[in-house]
């Protein structure tokens, strides 16, 4: 229901709060990771430092063939999550933010990703916290653990890149410097004939351990109740394919060629400014490499990230570009005109995202402003990049019709600032939707259960609507909760607040059709939580 790390305290004067910040540093650490040689290979032994038993056992496993390495690491990964239920569910041992740390470092990469998605799900978040007795006034203790390790990731060594390089035959790309390290690969400047280029790469060790790390989170999936199989399924399926670069490849060339039969260049539309043109563009893949841990493409010169130039410790940064792309300004620049400047670019993103979902049927999932890079040009013209397109969503043409409806009729339904009661029509026409058109299976499909799963919606959406109440039952922290509850009639907390309660309703119906036995298709969960992801809602 809530998504740990939103500045909501902070002033982005004007721009949505939440669009705002995702973070483009949303990296996962790993055990291994921390001790990231600097030769060729994997990192070193996870206790090198202090030899023994288990350490010498890891090593002998890690030495061992590919498969049987990925299968045995996955077995140690259930055996250690049998252990933190051992004790301290059944022995009810506490489980303090302490212990989750070490068992994330130990489990590996893939359990905090997985973490960063479950928190989305509040039924689900809830049903674990019980079962570990956690109360939800603790929650932001245990959001900051998996925020720190997910953020806490070393450089990858420029010899990594080189190696990945070597073997997919681009022995003649230099590596130039380390950029970023994103949530599964690491980005690097390369050079071929004096043209930069940037490389993405996935570690041989980082893929091992992620591959590991799903493996045995769908090992867990066999000890899990029905309706949390479903759930865990639904969030490890896009994380799967965010690992394979060659399908990013596939969705990057399809957001592409979806782009092009759009009008790529729209009116900046802000006054003053409105002569100016913004571009929308997506990377160019310069190689066809074959290789599912590599990926070339163009580098962006001189753009930078929305996330980053929106940032309040940007400021100078943000007036150097407006004297510099904007000297025929006629008044004298004020950063509240930077800022509403970027929030009208994010706007017309935003427009664009839903333009290419809902005509073309290619959803970004991951749309945030971590991954929309800006280059202004001479005049005060704009370049738009979409970038990281490891979560992408390919809607059939029956789904093109049927989820932004549902996601429509949603955020109408939970809208706290629609002054009318709940619209029994709305929920009726939700229900139908669900019940009749969407639904992959439902457990016991007669009359009188459809009337109990409507009814059951219908309340959560009168429930909701007590916006101080819903606001006061979430998982947010104190501060957070009071800035929400006094912010209500601030219009720059008026989008943030429609999305934040779209997310309610959507997570809410999820836990609902769970209850009922209502399986939904994972597309349209993604779908959903990509809407939130990029701070759109359709109220």
């Amino acid at each position: 229901m809530d998504v740990p790390g939103w500045p909501l305290s902070s002033d982005y004067s004007g721009i949505p709060v939440q669009s705002l910040a995702g973070s483009s540093a949303s990296v996962e650490s790993t055990y291994q990771g921390r001790r990231v040689s600097q030769s060729f290979e994997d990192s070193p032994s996870l206790k090198a430092e202090n030899p023994g038993l288990c350490s010498r056992a890891w090593s002998e496993i890690k030495s061992i063939s590919r498969n049987v390495s990925i299968f045995c690491r996955a077995v140690w990964k259930v055996t250690l999550i049998g252990y933190c239920y051992l004790k301290h569910r059944l022995f009810r041992c506490n489980f303090t933010s302490q212990n989750l740390q070490n068992y994330l470092q130990r489990l590996g990469s893939a359990y905090p990703k997985l973490l960063q998605m479950l928190i989305a799900n509040p039924g689900l978040v809830k049903q674990l916290a019980a079962d570990f007795k956690i109360n939800e006034s603790d929650y932001p203790e245990y959001y900051a653990v998996i925020r720190n390790v997910l953020d806490n990731n070393p450089e990858i060594p420029a010899t990594v890149a080189r190696s990945i390089l070597d073997k997919a035959g681009y022995k003649d790309h230099s590596v130039e410097r380390h950029i970023a390290t994103g949530t599964i690969g690491s980005c690097f400047e390369v050079k071929k004939d004096e043209e930069s280029y940037l490389v993405k790469v996935v570690p041989d060790w980082k893929a091992i351990d992620l591959v590991a790390g799903l493996k045995s989170i769908r090992m867990l999936m066999l000890f899990l109740p029905k309706t949390m199989k479903t759930a865990f399924r639904e969030l490890t399926d896009p994380f799967i394919a965010e690992c394979q670069l060659n399908e990013e490849k596939k969705n990057q060339t399809v957001f592409k060629e979806a782009l092009e039969k759009t009008d790529k260049e729209v009116p900046l539309e802000l006054p003053l400014l409105n002569e100016k043109k913004l571009t929308f563009k997506v990377p160019e893949i310069t190689e066809t490499s074959d290789a599912d841990n590599l990926l070339i493409m163009e580098y962006l010169h001189d753009a930078h990230t929305l996330n980053a130039l929106a940032n309040p410790a940007n400021k100078q940064l943000r007036s150097e570009i407006f004297h510099r792309y904007y000297s025929d300004f006629p008044f004298r620049y004020d950063d509240f005109y930077g800022m509403a400047l970027l929030g009208t670019v994010h706007g017309l993103v935003k427009t664009k995202w839903h333009e290419l979902a809902l005509k073309h049927g290619i959803v970004h999932g991951d749309c945030h402003p971590g991954n929309i890079m800006l280059r202004f040009k001479p005049g005060g013209h704009i370049d738009v990049w979409f970038i990281d397109f490891g979560n992408c969503i390919m809607l059939t043409e029956a789904q093109m019709a049927l989820y932004p409806e549902n996601v429509g009729l949603l955020s109408k339904l939970a809208n706290p600032y629609l002054p009318e009661a709940v619209n029994q029509a709305r929920v009726d026409r939700l229900v139908d939707i669900i019940w009749d058109e969407m639904a992959i299976s439902i457990e016991d499909n007669t009359p009188a259960n459809k009337e109990t799963f409507k009814n059951k919606m219908l309340n959560s959406f009168i429930a909701l609507r007590n916006y101080e109440t819903t606001i006061n039952e979430s998982s947010m922290s104190p501060k957070d909760k009071a800035i929400l509850i006094n912010g209500f009639n601030d219009p720059s907390k008026k989008e943030l607040i429609r999305v934040l309660f779209f997310s309610f309703a959507s997570t809410t119906m999820s836990s609902i059709c769970k209850e009922e036995g209502i399986e939904l298709p994972s597309s349209f969960t993604r779908y959903n939580a990509a809407h939130f992801r990029a701070g759109i809602d359709l109220a």
